[in-house]
């Protein structure tokens, strides 16, 4: 992205993930249950590890 991973970055980081719609995890659900697969087979659980680990490694 051409940033230095200063403070000021990792506070647009976190600012970029707590955007995020918690309605998008119903929505992998669904998606994977009309594909046929089982409805944790969806992104969601890779999602929340990302931001926990975002939360953990990017604290001030």
């Amino acid at each position: 992205m051409g940033r230095q991973p200063d403070l000021d970055f990792r506070n647009w980081l976190r600012a970029k993930y707590a955007q995020h719609d918690d309605r998008a995890a119903r929505y992998w659900e669904l998606v994977a249950i009309m594909r046929g697969q089982r409805p944790d087979s969806s992104p969601n659980r890779e999602w929340a590890w990302i931001v926990d680990a975002m939360r953990h490694h990017l604290a001030d």
